[in-house]
């Protein structure tokens, strides 16, 4: 049985790390927290949240300098065939290329989503010398995966020359799915709703000032607001809904477990998801599978799994006209049950971990 090892993680990768315990012997090296249950067939190696600020900063939150020594003896028992590393801009990184130098047999791949300097300086810093250090490493490399269309065109960009393969994150189309007998269009009423956290770049404004356009056209329309922040964040969302006196039309919902969004979806015939910078936003392919109609900006990565047209609508980032047209398309039951079961269907059809596993298990020579 080959070995691989996962150096760093994401919740997004577990369901194929899990799957690749059906044939393979699968380590993580990670903090080992997760929302999605890793398998009880995964070895997790834990490493250390953080130590002051100064390196997470610098480095993320679950890799350390001192990592060095600890991976390296790690990689030496567990003697992996193929080595899968999340992101580049970690100290973790390097130390795998270093592992890769010194074992010539082993294939190591690269997981990474990452497409913008972060903006303040230092950081800004790391990011361009840990670019420049893949560049000059990536010969070593086997195979380049990113979660999203715009991570395969950003490597391109950059003149990563090895092979980039687009792997979008799984669905898991047994817990996220219609609600039998669901009620559409309850009350000639179109129930919006908006999963995001309550920072700035979800755009919640600009969803805000479409509602408040197209009520005053004489439009039905209701938002509710669900969301992980702090009581300061959602306060300023709460603030814009006053501004924009939206009261009577905006509710704010409790926050609940991913698991428990099922739930949630069912009372709802729309999603819209604005943001200006979001690298996947799994909560689109999520509500799709539930049967929800969907909307997001161009700037999502989520659109990865839209049929524009057929499943969803996109508009143009932060241009809320566009975002009016899209949303007063929706208001039609007819409309929302069509783009719902077409949305239900190309996720269950298309993204599902046994279809999207095929294309890992390749890269790691099955």
């Amino acid at each position: 049985m080959k070995t691989v090892v996962f150096v760093g993680a994401h919740d997004l990768m577990v369901p194929y790390i899990n799957d690749l315990t059906r044939t393979h012997k699968v380590y993580v090296y990670d903090s080992g927290i997760f929302t999605v249950p890793l398998s009880s067939e995964v070895v997790v190696r834990k490493l250390t949240k953080k130590l002051f600020g100064v390196q997470k900063f610098f480095t993320g939150e679950r890799s350390m300098p001192w990592y060095m020594a600890l991976i390296q003896t790690s990689l030496k028992t567990d003697k992996p065939d193929d080595i899968i590393v999340l992101d580049f801009i970690r100290l973790w990184y390097l130390q795998a290329v270093w592992y890769r130098l010194k074992n010539s047999s082993v294939r190591l791949h690269l997981y990474s989503e990452s497409q913008r300097a972060p903006k303040s300086l230092l950081s800004a810093g790391a990011f361009v010398f840990f670019w420049i250090f893949l560049l000059c490493s990536q010969k070593l490399l086997t195979t380049y995966f990113a979660f999203t269309g715009h991570g395969v065109k950003f490597a391109q960009k950059m003149s990563i020359n090895v092979p980039l393969i687009l792997l979008p994150a799984p669905v898991d189309v047994q817990l996220f799915a219609p609600c039998e007998n669901k009620i559409y269009y309850k009350c000639k009423m179109l129930r919006l709703l908006i999963n995001a956290r309550y920072v700035d770049y979800k755009r919640h404004i600009d969803i805000f000032k479409a509602v408040k356009a197209l009520n005053i056209q004489g439009h039905n329309i209701h938002i509710s607001c669900i969301g992980r922040e702090s009581s300061k964040g959602r306060a300023k969302i709460e603030n814009l809904v006053r501004i924009h006196n939206l009261s009577k039309e905006v509710v704010f919902l409790e926050a609940v477990s991913r698991s428990q969004m099922v739930t949630v979806y069912k009372d709802y015939d729309l999603l819209v998801l604005a943001s200006d910078n979001e690298a996947i936003g799994m909560v689109v392919p999520e509500a799709m599978a539930c049967g929800l109609a969907t909307i997001t900006s161009d700037s999502v990565g989520a659109n990865l799994y839209i049929i524009n047209g057929q499943t969803g609508l996109t508009f143009i980032t932060k241009k809320v006209p566009d975002l009016v047209r899209a949303i007063k398309y929706f208001d039609n039951e007819e409309i929302i049950k069509q783009f719902g079961t077409a949305a239900r269907s190309h996720i269950s059809d298309n993204f599902t971990i046994c279809d999207l596993n095929l294309i890992l298990r390749k890269q790691l020579h099955e």
